[in-house]
């Protein structure tokens, strides 16, 4: 069985409520954080079945965020997609790479977010 629920990690809640009003149309359980941190909480308690980030965010930004979820064995094997600006371009070998993460550049197609999630989840059941 799929573990449907996705944590959505986004500090700026005009794109948070866009994405989980996507996703749960979707019919996803969507849990959310405002930073990275609190993310960071939510996935050691509730084990979700993907994490969707923000990388640009207070507290705690994505790329730490990340690093902390692969030193934990309860979150190491989360599959996760971070959301960045172009700006942040050249780093997304290195959060592929090192990080084990997928990418989705902002502006995004809502079906490429979907098309990413679908396959990941995809994956770690097959």
């Amino acid at each position: 069985m799929t573990n449907r629920t996705i944590l959505l990690i986004e500090d700026d809640t005009s794109l948070l409520e866009t994405i989980l009003e996507i996703l749960t149309l979707e019919g996803f359980e969507v849990l959310t954080a405002l930073d990275g941190q609190h993310g960071l909480k939510i996935a050691e308690e509730q084990s979700p079945g993907i994490i969707v980030s923000d990388v640009m965010m207070p507290r705690m930004n994505g790329h730490e965020m990340l690093s902390a979820l692969r030193k934990s064995p309860r979150t190491a094997k989360i599959p996760v997609i971070l959301i960045t600006a172009y700006s942040d371009y050249k780093q997304i070998p290195t959060m592929q790479q090192d990080l084990g993460a997928d990418v989705v550049i902002k502006p995004f197609n809502p079906a490429e977010l979907l098309a990413i999630i679908e396959q990941r989840l995809h994956i770690q059941v097959g």
